[in-house]
């Protein structure tokens, strides 16, 4: 057994001088900081296996091969440490202290003169120096090697197994030495060797490690090929998703550089495509991407450099309109393990450079297909006039086009275009035909219609645009305009002119106790009634929700206190009413203006209800001051709480859900939540006080009844806000144990959704992690067929107006169309402002399964909530 420990340790000892040698001529090859690092911790491995075993082999001895082996042993720990920084860079002071260890701990061993050979005797000291030696480079190796499991955890597949591999060498080399170590401590010190029994295991140990150290620093192609094997059908998986992806080029480009990044663990990147379009990783700015993208210069090749963000790779997207390039800051890993990656990025180029080109041949086809569309929509939409030309000449025109001008068609034929023109456009028209025509006579075609019922919708259409609908007064934006006509007098003329703003105190409540249809009476009846009290000059309009606003032209600011004392006087049902007046100060903006009386409003609410206020002279300056102030103070102390809501199943009354409802605290009971909301609309405060309304409504939930979902309001622009993305909403529920499945957002504005796209794109991240969606309010306000079609939300909630109109075994037509759309789209439908006892079985009978309302549960705070059945 002696001769079999003898015979693997030199063994080991061969292997580990072969393994140096490999390491130092890799790096050769490739060079690179990194790199070196790497070859320099094998190579002194090496070095110190080869210098015990020349004595032994060939009967050499080194000279001071006792300074060489321990230079050599503390030197290999330390170069890996220094691979561990330039990788994942050490703080100063920890990196600065182990390199004071090394140098006293390798200075200590130099001095005591350590002996050399396999019989040598060992005093006390010398045992310690030596344990301190071995538990130094074990140090040295664990931390890095630890470090570089973990930071393998989210690489690409090569990538992780290579890094794990060193890991899985350097921790197995640790874990041998400390076991030879705690055998051997006690024979050193009597000049005895560590047991063969136990020096065979140890030795194996160490000689298995030596390929897993080769696998990781370079490992063999067929051995590559296996590790990426899991990921080639991904891969493929992507391209051919890259290639049949029918979307604009701005998309393809976004989706492609994603994919990229992944595909190489690259940190950031910018792609240009052919066209000049410049797409960045989220979080670049366009400056840097400019800067990034200036690193590579035409004609584009692979390769690395560094700039201000790193090393980059590069690959070039040659097509018809130029050549395009692709720039990925390489992650700390990539330089260091090799092309691997590269190689791939190069073969992804390759198909992303078709993806690109088949786009740009899709969107020239179809807009030569919109063109030739719109002949054939000439000629099958009755009613339009159809005149076909050749070299400037009639040669056709339909009956529609012959009833609307009065020609004849021997009239017409032979007839210049232009002569058919009305007289003021045919300059602009000839100068049209020549530019069209210039690469020969080639037949066009012009259509005509008869706009009269167009001109006139569209008259009614500005008209109605113009008025409140619930009120028929002017809505804001007319307001608004009107403010500007009157300042513009009041400038011009030298007069004084005055701005209220008047709110309805605790409307909300009136809605609550008397149900909305008596809300909108309510607020239509003060329409008129002040419409009667207010002078011929004044001008009132609905500034939203239960707020007025009345423009006072020739009126000072006591004047205007009057007027507002006759509205307040002429109100109906006993309401009371807040007000803030200002009067223009001459120099003022319109905004300036409206924000002085906003702020009196709110001092006025916030002193009493009931009462009116006239802003200070000069006291203008910040829009809105005193919302600003408020809101900010809410939400930096937090001041929101959440009621609950029970939504439950008409079949049996069972609770299906809660929706959060925010509600300001005690310390706020002067302003209400729609207040605060219009308040913060204005101020663009609207996502952080929605984001406050999340916190609130996901921390409370904690003391719910388990089972029932969680509809979490989030107004549409908050949502498509990046600030508080899915992340964000990820985070917030790992602090309450929620999980995204049991939570439905429900989507509420104020405004219209203009970028839909937008909106699907963002839908589409939240529903990946599990979130469902709500459409609030759908039948009025802005919840649009486009944005029921784009949200593809999963539940539908009723507007309240639409739940009273269901009456009897017959919906309105408003009511089957939701009907029969929710049935199309596997929505489920759910009925808001449910206030009668009567009104779940109306319900149902139209087909809507789900009701939230006072007739099926008020909102309560979670510690006083009713536990009302649930499935």
């Amino acid at each position: 057994m002696t001769e079999v420990a003898e015979f693997l340790s030199h063994v080991v000892g061969v292997a580990f001088s072969a393994l140096g040698v490999a390491a130092t001529v890799g790096w050769m090859r490739h060079r690179g900081r990194t790199r070196a690092w790497l070859a320099t911790a094998l190579g002194l491995l090496g070095l110190v296996s080869l210098v015990g075993e020349l004595p032994e082999l060939v009967g050499i001895t080194v000279p001071a091969a006792t300074a060489v082996s321990v230079i050599g042993f503390t030197g290999s720990g330390m170069a890996l440490v220094e691979l561990r920084h330039a990788l994942v860079p050490l703080r100063c002071a920890a990196h600065c202290r182990v390199v004071a260890a090394v140098v006293v701990v390798t200075a200590t061993a130099l001095v005591v003169h350590l002996p050399h050979g396999s019989g040598a005797h060992y005093s006390p000291l010398q045992i310690g120096v030596v344990l301190a030696l071995i538990l130094l480079w074990a140090g040295c190796v664990s931390e890095p090697a630890i470090t570089f499991w973990r930071a393998a955890q989210n690489r690409p597949q090569v990538q992780r197994a290579r890094l794990r591999a060193l890991s899985a060498g350097y921790l197995g080399l640790v874990a041998g030495l400390l076991v030879a170590m705690a055998a051997g401590s006690v024979g050193a010190a009597s000049g005895r060797t560590i047991s063969p029994a136990l020096a065979i295991p140890i030795d194996l140990v160490f000689l298995a490690m030596v390929p897993v150290l080769y696998a990781g620093f370079a490992p063999p192609r067929w051995l590559r090929r296996l590790w990426r094997a899991h990921e080639e059908d991904a891969y493929r998986r992507g391209v051919q998703a890259l290639l049949v992806f029918s979307a604009d080029e701005a998309t393809l480009s976004a989706r492609a550089l994603e994919w990229a990044t992944r595909l190489v663990g690259a940190e950031a990147g910018v792609l240009r495509t052919p066209s000049g379009r410049l797409v960045a990783t989220p979080g670049m700015s366009d400056a840097d991407a400019e800067e990034l993208a200036a690193t590579a210069t035409p004609p584009f090749t692979s390769g690395a450099a560094d700039t201000a963000h790193g090393e980059r790779l590069v690959a070039s997207l040659p097509g018809e309109d130029g050549e395009g390039v692709l720039v990925l800051v390489a992650g700390p890993f990539s330089p260091f393990l090799g092309g691997d990656e590269a190689r791939r990025l190069g073969l992804y180029a390759t198909s992303l450079t078709a993806a690109l080109e088949r786009v740009r041949t899709v969107e020239a086809l179809a807009h030569q297909t919109a063109r030739m569309e719109m002949l054939l929509e000439a000629v099958s939409d009755l009613g339009q006039g159809l005149l076909v030309t050749e070299a400037g000449r009639m040669v056709y025109a339909n009956d529609a086009y012959i009833e609307m001008t009065g020609y004849t068609r021997e009239e017409l034929q032979g007839r210049n275009l232009v002569e058919l023109a009305p007289e003021e456009l045919r300059e602009e028209l000839a100068a049209r035909l020549r530019s069209r025509l210039a690469g020969g006579d080639a037949p066009m075609h012009y259509i005509v219609r008869d706009i009269t019922e167009r001109k006139r919708a569209e008259i009614r259409l500005a008209a109605a645009a113009r008025l409140d609908p619930l009120t028929g007064v002017a809505n804001r934006r007319v307001w608004e305009e009107e403010l500007q006509r009157a300042l513009s007098r009041a400038r011009r003329d030298r007069k004084p002119l005055s701005v209220a703003i008047l709110d309805l105190d605790n409307f909300k409540g009136f809605n609550d106790d008397w149900g909305h249809p008596r809300g909108d009476r309510l607020l239509r009846d003060v329409a008129t009634a002040w419409s009667h009290a207010l002078r011929d000059v004044d001008f009132l309009a609905r500034y939203g929700g239960d707020e007025f606003a009345v423009v006072m032209p020739g009126c000072a600011g006591l004047d205007a206190r009057a007027v507002l004392q006759r509205l307040r006087e002429a109100t109906p049902e006993r309401q009371q009413t807040s007000g803030g007046v200002a009067e223009w100060d001459g120099k003022e903006s319109a905004d300036e203006l409206v924000g002085r009386a906003d702020a009196a409003l709110f001092e006025a609410k916030r002193a009493h209800r009931g009462s009116i206020a006239i802003a200070a002279a000069g006291a203008g300056g910040d829009r809105f001051t005193g919302w600003s102030s408020h809101i900010g103070r809410l939400l930096d102390e937090q001041r929101l709480r959440a009621a609950y809501q029970p939504i439950c199943r008409l079949a049996d009354g069972t609770v299906f859900a809660y929706e959060a409802l925010a509600r300001p605290d005690a310390t706020e009971a002067n302003a209400s939540v729609e207040e605060l909301f219009a308040a913060a609309h204005r101020l663009g405060l609207t996502r952080d006080l929605d984001w406050l309304s999340r916190k609130v409504a996901v921390r409370d939930a904690r003391h719910l009844p388990d089972g029932p979902l969680l509809f979490v309001n989030v107004s549409a622009s908050a949502l498509l806000d990046p600030v508080h993305d899915v992340d964000q909403m990820l985070l917030l529920l790992a602090t309450t144990g929620r999980r995204p499945g049991g939570v439905v957002l429900e989507i509420s504005e104020r405004e219209a959704i203009s970028d839909l796209r937008r909106l699907r794109e963002v839908l589409a991240c939240y529903r990946r992690e599990g979130f469902r969606f709500a459409l609030d309010d759908v039948g009025e306000g802005h919840s649009t067929l486009e944005v029921l079609v784009a949200a593809e939300a999963e539940y539908i909630k009723l507007a309240a107006s639409l739940t009273r109109r269901i009456d009897g075994d017959r919906p309105d037509a408003a009511i089957r169309a939701i009907t029969t759309f929710a049935a199309s789209t596997g929505a489920s439908l759910v009925a808001e402002g449910v206030e009668n006892p009567e009104a779940p079985a109306a319900l149902r009978r139209a087909g809507i399964g789900l009701g939230q309302g006072f007739a099926l549960g008020l909102p309560a705070f979670p510690c006083a909530l009713t536990r009302l059945p649930a499935a």
